[in-house]
């Protein structure tokens, strides 16, 4: 699995960096990036990103080299860059602090670099042990109280502020006062509205689960989603149209211009079913061959370009790739 840098682009198998390995291309790239530490090394070389590269490294100086990224520890400076001694296709580039717990980019620049692979996320805190843990910790519960005996057929406001009054008259006998002024008596109440409500949205859920008895849109629309359909929240009918030009060609549709589905009858006076343009005199009202057809309206003006009826994207090579969700960016190409 790859993910470009800025996550827009994921492919399940990595094919490019097959395609740099091969002495014949004259392009090199990053493999991968580690952080390494060495508190008993010289100042300035305690802390490294030990680069890997597809091919025997390029020259670097610190000027081509840039960290990306990170939220409160930011603009991480490059000091030195170097050969590894241990790794004959690595580079270890020296830099003045460590980073935090985020994401991070490196960035290397070179005109023999590849574009894609010029760049690859790392982080400072891989290995370090996490605080977080989803174990549960055993503990000594206390034994707990008595339930008490609740009608479970209180579903409105009445029986359940009568619900609580008998609970008052069982749990602090002492508690004598009923008036509606009273504090407790106000909680009581608002419980009691508050259940009330409670108790409606718990018949609504049945009743709302099914297309059939559904009584609000939003729960009609929520099943249709089910089965993939988007239920709009009011709108003529619309659709997306794709205007492929003849090669060699260009053209504006205006707003306005009437588009008709599949026409299979020839219209009258004509023995074969029409092209892709009808006249604009065609009669859709006497016409049998129209009276079936759907027409439809563009409503923004379009500009045709042929060399832009196909735009594929670029994957760089890689194979299974896909558009992360909210990509908003790509590389595209087309063939002429």
């Amino acid at each position: 699995m790859t993910l470009s840098a800025d996550g827009m682009i994921a492919c399940a198998q990595d094919r490019r960096s097959g395609v740099l390995r091969d002495p014949a291309h004259p392009l090199n790239g990053i493999d991968f990036v580690e952080y390494r530490r060495d508190l008993l090394a010289p100042p300035g070389k305690q802390i490294a990103l030990a680069v890997t590269f597809l091919k025997p490294p390029p020259v670097l100086v610190p000027a081509n080299v840039e960290v990306l990224g990170g939220v409160r520890v930011v603009a991480i400076r490059p000091l030195a860059v170097a050969s590894d001694p241990a790794n004959p296709l690595g580079l270890l580039i020296f830099i003045d602090r460590e980073g935090d717990f985020s994401s991070y980019v490196l960035r290397l620049k070179h005109s023999d670099l590849d574009e894609e692979r010029s760049e690859a996320r790392f982080g400072f805190k891989a290995s370090c042990p996490s605080e977080f843990d989803c174990r549960v910790d055993a503990e000594c519960l206390d034994d707990a109280p008595p339930e008490p005996a609740l009608d479970y057929l209180a579903k409105d406001y009445q029986s359940f502020r009568r619900l609580l009054t008998d609970l008052i008259a069982e749990r602090n006998p002492g508690w004598q006062e009923r008036l509606p002024a009273d504090l407790g008596m106000t909680l009581v109440e608002l419980l009691a509205y508050a259940g009330d409500y409670l108790s409606y949205y718990q018949d609504a859920v049945a009743t709302e689960a099914y297309l059939d008895t559904c009584l609000h849109r939003t729960s009609a629309a929520r099943h249709a989603r089910l089965i993939d359909y988007r239920m709009h929240q009011g709108r003529n009918a619309w659709t997306y149209a794709h205007f492929r030009a003849v090669a060699g060609t260009s053209g504006v549709v205006p707003v306005g211009a009437k588009l008709v589905t599949r026409i299979g009858r020839p219209l009258i006076g004509a023995s074969v079913p029409p092209g892709v343009l009808i006249s604009a005199t065609a009669d859709f009202e006497a016409d049998p061959a129209l009276t079936g057809a759907t027409v439809f309206e563009t409503t923004a003006l379009a500009r045709v370009l042929a060399r832009h009826s196909e735009l594929r994207i670029h994957s760089w090579d890689d194979a299974r790739c896909c558009l992360a969700e909210g990509a908003t960016e790509a590389f595209l190409y087309g063939l002429d």
